[in-house]
């Protein structure tokens, strides 16, 4: 592994209960990543509205 990362060229929708926000991920992220470390998020998205990963109700 590299040792810094680099960013993508994309966004990602990290989208809430109250609304949502744009992120840029680097090539160290993965929406499951960022999902565990982000409680909050109910649904991240990439820029063109596709669902990448979705919160389950357990």
């Amino acid at each position: 592994m590299k040792d810094t990362p680099v960013l993508l060229p994309t966004v990602w929708i990290m989208v809430t209960a109250d609304g949502w926000y744009p992120i840029q991920p680097t090539d160290w992220c993965t929406p499951e990543i960022h999902a565990k470390l982000n409680d909050h998020v109910v649904r991240i998205e990439d820029a063109e509205g596709k669902t990448l990963w979705e919160r389950t109700v357990q």
